[in-house]
């Protein structure tokens, strides 16, 4: 029981220490320094010791006068959207750390775009040496074919939860953390671009999307006499649905009284069931019935066939 009073009372130190570490106050000599500046400025006049990566706050600049702010307002308004924090510890120590989610974040998101065979345009606005905390990018999209400015197209800030269409007239302004942001542009029928930007002051830019290219399925056009290599000039088909269409004697269809109407067909007569065909005699003619020979194909002196419609698919000439 005493040593976790001894620990609570340890921990209850530390806060207070840390507490008082960000309540300093700045004062006006801070107004046009660097966050680098600022931070070794502090180090001189107080008992207090920063630990970070130089290279973390080159793209980060000073969000300009703050005089008579605390420390932690500072820190807070010259980090916001960086992807750095900071923690203060043992009343005397400043610690930073780096969320690296968001530099591979946007490594990954190239690499996809590789990937998919995007194209990948690099912009940079501005200089690294003078970066902005916040930057507006206005830009216009431009039909590249027809060289017009293209509304509606969506523009997607990959790394950010930030999204903007474009405007009758092809415009976007969209505003973002100074730095590095990857940006995909795209629209209906154009192929999508990843614009690979690096905002460090407001710009303009402009961004050109060609028509999308679509390589359609081969299409294979064929006529009958391919598909049916034993098909010949003068050969005729009558399926049973047009036959059915045709004048029946006494309620049934007569196929032969059909075949009778082809042209180079005709009858041997008013009372005869026989028909030639193209000159040849009536008995000459060779009638098959699934493949077997049929010899009297009618009775009756022609009145009645000796086929069933109904058992019958089609009849070939």
């Amino acid at each position: 029981m005493k040593n976790l009073l001894c620990f609570s009372l340890l921990i209850a130190v530390l806060q207070l220490g840390a507490q008082d570490l960000l309540d300093i106050k700045l004062d006006r000599s801070t107004a046009d320094l660097t966050l680098i500046e600022t931070l070794k400025n502090l180090e001189s006049k107080h008992d207090i010791k920063f630990y970070y990566m130089n290279e973390w706050f080159e793209d980060i600049a000073s969000p300009g006068n703050l005089s008579e702010s605390t420390l932690r307002e500072y820190l807070i308004r010259t980090l916001d959207g960086s992807g750095i924090d900071f923690v203060a510890m043992h009343g005397y120590a400043i610690y930073f750390f780096k969320d690296p989610t968001s530099s591979m974040s946007i490594s990954t998101i190239l690499s996809d775009a590789e990937q998919s065979e995007k194209k990948i345009q690099e912009v940079i606005l501005g200089k690294k040496s003078a970066i902005n905390q916040y930057v507006k990018v206005k830009g216009v999209i431009m039909n590249v074919k027809i060289n017009e400015p293209l509304p509606g197209a969506v523009i997607q800030v990959k790394d950010m939860d930030l999204a903007t269409v474009s405007d009758p007239s092809g415009i976007f302004e969209i505003t973002l953390p100074g730095g590095q942001h990857i940006l995909e542009i795209s629209s209906i029928n154009f192929d999508p671009k990843v614009i690979n930007l690096f905002a460090y002051s407001d710009g303009e830019i402009e961004i050109e999307l060609d028509e999308q290219s679509k390589l359609l399925d081969d299409i294979v056009v064929s006529d009958q006499a391919i598909q049916n290599p034993k098909s010949s000039t003068g050969l005729y088909k009558i399926s049973m649905s047009d036959v059915k269409k045709m004048p029946s004697f006494m309620g049934e269809v007569d196929i032969v009284k059909q075949v009778q109407v082809l042209p180079g067909v005709t009858s041997v007569g008013e009372v005869s069931s026989g028909f030639n065909v193209r000159g040849g005699a009536a008995d000459q003619n060779l009638v098959l019935f699934d493949g077997l020979p049929i010899f009297n194909y009618s009775h009756v002196f022609g009145f009645f066939s000796a086929f069933n419609s109904n058992s019958i698919k089609d009849v070939q000439l």
